[in-house]
């Protein structure tokens, strides 16, 4: 095969919101500096990425949803000097699924547990022991903390699919010093927030006017001489291509790099290996349902299923404007994280999967009116599971339990920058903001500041 070589001044190896922003951050700074985007898919983005109208009647944010809290938040920041419509869904969730002592499921958000409930949601168990600064000697589970803080077996199940689902693990994998260092951390709010719109449309503005070139694998980074080769496919032309920088920010995800689907040369420091290793990545998986009538409370937006053998561990509901007929249809939104979303992956095919959820919600909404109402009410369904996409291989980190010490000095090793020349920002090097969008812009900024202390002479 052929090879062409590039050169650049920077090469940012990713372009979702991490890779985008720390691009738009070093323009901003020297708009004579050469920074290029490299991105394997055929559109930037990442993890960030809405399904076009043509397919579902309407665009669907298939990945991030959500802008998660008000405060100190880059997001919001950039929404107010645009002016964009941001709107507060406030905090979650409304309604919770509960078994009973007979088995029943009852739909309530007035029962005397959803207190406790909402406690663990929010993290607030999990901080009982822990001020800022201190830690477990010995790193436990969020399942075995709770275990030991005689938790109900009911709520640690409801833990499992609310706090599972938030950070894209599981509670037998979480860890709690990671989580509890998270918490004490966090200075954004409670309340989640919506632009109103596609989430795409900050991909749309961080884009703009940046050099960046789509379908384009990097395989290798070469980081031995005073510049760094980096290897990749032409993924139009099937050409190897090489490009050569003086820095270059890695912002893949962690599996990407665990798997060495990009490699470096020479290899990666050990530490750095093997603080890959104990970073937690799971998956993330949505089932998107089209009714033509709603059949959930007017005052639902969102329900955590806490009952036995749930299908889903959570639903979001929305009305949506449908761009092909100029009719409004009812969006139920299933989303699981984690072990949930790989066990809703190994139930079926995507048709089995929709019926399952169908069934799930007919035993959740059911009345004396209606036996089936979302069975009766649907219209069509599809799943989108981010295991699937080779070039992100799932949906997000978490903190994992490490049981030689709390694993927020692996993030911080993972972070460390190699010869000031090869440079990580991506949400899963946040310690404090994963797994956010606004967590992964923050490590942009980490990155820049980081790239002119170490650097400065290259720039």
């Amino acid at each position: 095969m052929d090879q062409t070589t590039l050169r650049t001044d920077v090469a940012v190896i990713g372009g979702g919101v991490s890779g985008l922003y720390a691009a738009q951050l070093l323009r901003k700074k020297n708009k004579q500096l050469n920074v290029l985007v490299l991105e394997a898919f055929d559109t930037v983005g990442g993890r960030v990425r809405t399904l076009s109208a043509d397919k579902f009647g309407a665009k669907l944010d298939l990945g991030a949803h959500f802008i998660h809290g008000e405060h100190n938040n880059v997001l919001v920041d950039i929404g107010k000097q645009q002016g964009w419509n941001i709107s507060h869904l406030g905090g979650w969730p409304d309604y919770h699924s509960i078994p009973t002592v007979s088995g029943k499921i009852i739909l309530d958000n007035t029962d005397e547990r959803i207190p406790m409930l909402k406690q663990i949601r929010e993290h607030l168990l999990l901080l009982d022991e822990f001020k800022q600064g201190e830690k477990l000697k010995k790193d436990l589970s969020v399942r075995e903390y709770l275990t030991h803080k005689k938790i109900p077996d009911w709520a640690i199940r409801f833990c499992d699919k609310s706090l599972g689902n938030d950070y894209g693990g599981d509670i037998d994998l979480i860890g709690v010093n990671a989580a509890a260092h998270e918490h004490a951390h966090w200075s954004h709010g409670p309340d989640y927030l919506s632009f109103n719109e596609p989430f795409t449309k900050i991909v749309d503005f961080l884009s703009h006017g940046l050099n960046i070139k789509t379908k384009f694998q990097a395989l290798n980074v070469d980081y031995t001489g005073d510049l760094v080769k980096i290897t990749g496919k032409d993924l139009t032309s099937n050409q190897i291509q090489t490009i050569i920088a003086k820095q270059v920010i890695i912002t893949v995800s962690i599996p990407i790099l665990k798997d060495g689907d990009l490699s470096f040369s020479p290899p990666l420091p050990l530490p750095k290996q093997r603080a890959l290793r104990r970073l937690g990545f799971g998956n993330a998986l949505k089932v998107f349902l089209k009714f033509s009538a709603r059949f959930w409370p007017i005052d639902c937006y969102d329900i955590v299923c806490a009952e036995d053998n749930a299908f889903v561990p959570e639903y979001w509901f929305e009305e949506i404007f449908d761009e092909k007929t100029n009719k409004k249809f009812y969006l139920a939104t299933a989303f699981a994280a984690g072990k949930n979303a790989d066990q809703i992956a190994a139930s079926g095919s995507e048709e089995e999967i929709i019926q399952y959820c169908l069934q799930h919600l007919n035993r959740l909404f059911q009345g004396r009116s209606w036996t089936k109402p979302a069975s009766d009410k649907f219209i069509s369904g599809m799943v989108f599971n981010w295991a699937k996409e080779e070039f992100v291989k799932g949906g997000y980190s978490y903190p994992a339990v490490n049981r030689e010490g709390c694993n927020i000095e692996d993030i911080r090793m993972v972070a460390r920058p190699l010869q000031g020349k090869v440079f990580f920002a991506g949400e899963a090097t946040n310690e404090m903001l994963n797994p956010t969008v606004h967590g992964a812009m923050a490590t942009s900024e980490r990155v820049v500041r980081e790239m002119y202390r170490l650097g400065s002479a290259r720039m």
